[in-house]
């Protein structure tokens, strides 16, 4: 895994999630904020010495709005890049609410409070009481 400033890199033409919306963009920021890029984006080389986001158009998203300076990624050849990252957003699946709810109370019983988790995770503090 390599980094480069944020600056480099760009969303691919080829992304497979057509449709650009920042959905829970700023939770995932606040989450980026607080522990980093926990995975990195996959991309491919592109013109003008860019890197081009075939997965991790969010991520990457987040990453600016949470002010990071530097972006960890995988480089594949584009043909590799183009089929993974269509297999990383088909075999994506989302937390259960209750398995999330069951996290932040393990985070509780740690010793974190639900001002930290809320901000954490970019949520308000009823969300994570409730």
């Amino acid at each position: 895994m390599q980094t480069a400033p944020i600056g480099r890199f760009e969303v691919a033409p080829e992304n497979p999630r057509a449709h650009r919306d920042v959905e829970n963009l700023e939770a995932l920021a606040a989450n980026v904020k607080r522990y980093g890029l926990l995975q990195p984006v996959l991309a491919y080389a592109g013109p003008k010495d860019t890197l081009q986001v075939i997965a991790g158009r969010r991520r990457l998203a987040a990453a600016a709005v949470a002010g990071l300076e530097t972006l960890p990624y995988i480089l594949r050849p584009k043909d590799e890049a183009l089929a993974l990252g269509l297999a990383e957003n088909e075999q994506r699946v989302g937390l259960h609410p209750a398995d999330q709810a069951t996290a932040w109370a393990r985070m509780l019983d740690g010793g974190e409070n639900v001002t930290s988790i809320a901000s954490a995770f970019g949520v308000s503090e009823r969300v994570v009481v409730q």
